[in-house]
């Protein structure tokens, strides 16, 4: 990939202002005469912090040089603190030369490209010029893939281990890209000009955690994420081996598969004149919604998924994450295999923000490979991608024109 005069003629900004997460894009040209005076000033500013306000972050790890100096930088902030970040935008940008009275346009994408228009030329002077969600999400993606063949891609080997996938050649054609927000969108991409949506579902990202919320009390991603990699989602899900035994082969399914999600509590109910089980010391949580510690008094524990004495199923935190984790990912590789196969294609590309917490153990891409790979017969293949939550905000300050990727 190629800037061409990025900072000189305006063009250095791209944002995805999505339902949870917000993405931004800025482009270092790398020579002091091809950066604007508000380029310059946003470059300084981003690579002089690596944290802004409470949720802003500066993904170092994920910029992408380009050559002859130039450098793609990525950061994300909570769209919730969209008022902190346009004061800070506010900020660094009311005294600089060129942007004062003239204003700054920022290439955007996002159901919020639009809602927050009006609060970015009120409090920040800035013009939003808004671009479609989805080719912006293509062609940021494919001008990675195109950029950065060696690592971009990926797929999960039989222990977890990442192995590289080359697709920035024409033969990387066709393939289904599930993008992982708070919903979900399902894309058939045959070239780079040639795309649409093809399916979808509302059980993504935003499910996952509203749900553990109003369970668990938990209020962070990273939180849900790290206590799932922890937990037993049997403990929570009722399965196959729980109806049947742990007999091999019933309508081809395996004992550990899901026959109800969160369905134990049904299964495991006690009736009039059964035994209760003591309460537990650990933290476990309550059918009221709230993160219940038992009396560290009773010293018996008891095992997580079980009746205790006050009529209530109780479940490990940890457990309770895992098993709406499991419920979300699996739909999604469902629905994902169903375009894959209804399309003939082979290669499912996840992208997404939500994906991006896969570093907390890598629980969510570890349970979509194997999804893909068990409910297409081995058919097809969970690829997975290193900046996947930033192809939207490059797409975005792609289709200005102001740049190029070649």
């Amino acid at each position: 990939m190629r800037v061409i005069q990025a900072g000189a003629r305006g063009a250095f900004l791209g944002l995805d202002i999505g339902g949870t997460l917000s993405k931004l894009i800025v482009i270092d040209p790398g020579t002091a005469d091809a950066r604007s005076p508000a380029c310059k000033r946003v470059v300084d500013f981003v690579t002089a912090h690596q944290r802004f306000g409470l949720t802003g972050k500066r993904d170092e790890h994920l910029a992408l040089e380009l050559g002859d100096g130039a450098v793609i930088h990525l950061l994300r902030f909570h769209t919730r603190r969209m008022p902190g970040a346009l004061a800070l935008a506010r900020s660094q940008l009311e005294t600089c030369e060129g942007v004062k009275g003239a204003g700054l346009t920022v290439d955007c994408t996002g159901g919020g490209s639009r809602k927050f228009a009006g609060a970015f030329a009120r409090e920040a002077s800035l013009t939003l010029r808004a671009h479609d969600e989805l080719e912006c999400l293509v062609g940021g993606l494919i001008a990675l893939l195109r950029a950065s063949p060696d690592d971009e891609a990926f797929a999960l080997g039989s222990g977890g281990e990442r192995m590289g996938r080359d697709l920035s050649g024409s033969s990387a054609f066709p393939f289904i890209v599930a993008n992982v927000g708070s919903g979900v969108s399902i894309v058939l991409v045959e070239s780079p000009d040639r795309w649409r949506r093809v399916s979808g579902t509302p059980i993504g990202g935003g499910t996952f955690f509203g749900l553990v919320n109003l369970i668990t009390g938990l209020t962070s991603f990273s939180e849900m994420l790290s206590a799932a990699a922890k937990g037993d989602h049997t403990a929570v899900n009722l399965t196959v081996g729980d109806i049947y035994g742990d007999s091999e082969g019933v309508y081809g399914l395996r004992p550990d598969h899901i026959a109800a999600n969160f369905g134990k509590p049904l299964a495991a109910r006690r009736m009039p004149g059964d035994r209760a089980e003591p309460a537990t010391s650990r933290r476990e949580c309550g059918s009221d919604g709230a993160a219940a510690e038992a009396d560290s008094a009773t010293p018996p524990r008891v095992r997580s998924g079980s009746f205790h004495s006050d009529g209530r199923f109780h479940a490990r935190t940890e457990d309770v994450c895992r098993a709406a984790l499991v419920m979300v990912t699996d739909q999604v590789a469902q629905a994902a295999v169903m375009s894959a196969k209804h399309h003939g294609v082979r290669r499912v590309l996840f992208a997404g923000s939500f994906l991006r917490h896969g570093s907390s153990g890598g629980v969510p891409q570890e349970r979509l490979s194997w999804a893909i790979d068990a409910w297409s017969g081995g058919e097809a293949e969970a690829i997975f991608l290193k900046r996947e939550g930033y192809y939207g905000a490059l797409g975005a300050l792609l289709a200005s024109g102001d740049t190029c990727a070649s």
